[in-house]
């Protein structure tokens, strides 16, 4: 199978595109929502990266969706010989490797996914919250709900979770883990200071230079660039950045006109690997200027 594969599935009225991906050391398979299809065009959620090739496969194969639902539509687990006709399928609805038998097959596990999901918020859902927050196990069923598209009942628990969160609590990794989550949440919830905030309250718990680089793309996405400069400063303050993330910050102190250190970062970023520090560093005048 390639390297990244894709699924549209039906969630109500909407169709939600997932991206399935082996995890070897945890011996299943994951399925993480990538893009939602909104009036004949897929557009990117959650964190993924996606290509704009991608996106426009992820826009073919929801497309498809309609017409394969009719096709297998009589099919039922427990019916040999209608299920047996999945071996018959027309080839153009396969979703995966021109294989229908395997598109289907990639269905159930998505179905079994689903479904112990549901069970698991089920379960959560049922305890009061001041009974049930834990910060491994919430952050756990946030990261669950996300990960089938339903930012919504995250909302939805976070909110009564919050409320009983303790205002300082242990300054430990998995209370770092709980509110990292819990700012995904609110970023899918396009409530992005609140997401910062969290961001925030993660760092006192368990400080990580991804925590600063996370807050550095929220304060990007909003233009505020002064203040993801700084973010991006504190992480590397913790561990050196990645390369591509040593570009990044070099590309904003460009744009912010602060040629020496976007110099130094960029050289910084080839020491590292950066293929392309070239292009900030053609960018910025001879030092002999």
């Amino acid at each position: 199978m390639g390297e990244r594969i894709f699924l549209p599935a039906r969630r109500g009225e909407t169709i939600v595109v997932f991206e399935h991906s082996e995890v070897p050391e945890k011996r299943r398979w994951e399925f993480v929502a990538v893009a939602v299809m909104e009036n004949g065009q897929a557009r990117r959620e959650g964190w993924a990266h996606l290509s704009p090739k991608e996106l426009n496969h992820c826009a073919k194969i929801g497309a498809l969706l309609p017409r394969l639902e009719a096709e297998v539509g009589a099919m039922t687990p427990f019916d040999l010989h209608r299920t047996e006709a999945a071996l018959d399928l027309p080839k153009e609805l396969a979703m995966v490797e021109g294989s229908a038998l395997l598109t289907l097959t990639l269905y159930l596990q998505l179905q079994r996914d689903t479904l112990v999901t549901a069970a698991s918020v089920a379960r959560y859902r049922a305890r009061a919250a001041a009974e049930r927050v834990e910060a491994g196990l919430s952050a756990s069923i946030y990261t669950q709900l996300l990960k089938v598209g339903d930012a919504e009942g995250a909302g939805s628990l976070l909110d009564q979770d919050l409320a009983v969160v303790p205002e300082r609590p242990p300054r430990t990794r998995d209370w770092g883990f709980f509110f990292g989550q819990a700012a995904g949440v609110r970023r899918r919830q396009a409530r992005d200071a609140e997401a910062i905030a969290l961001l925030h309250r993660s760092l006192t718990c368990w400080p990580t230079a991804h925590t600063w680089r996370r807050i550095g793309g929220i304060h990007e996405a909003q233009g505020q660039m002064s203040q993801a400069i700084s973010a991006f400063e504190s992480a590397e303050k913790l561990g050196p950045l990645p390369a591509q993330a040593t570009i990044r910050l070099a590309r904003w102190l460009l744009a912010e006109e602060r040629i020496d250190d976007a110099r130094r970062t960029a050289l910084l970023a080839r020491e590292r690997g950066a293929g392309n520090a070239h292009v900030i560093l053609d960018q910025l005048p001879s030092q002999a200027d």
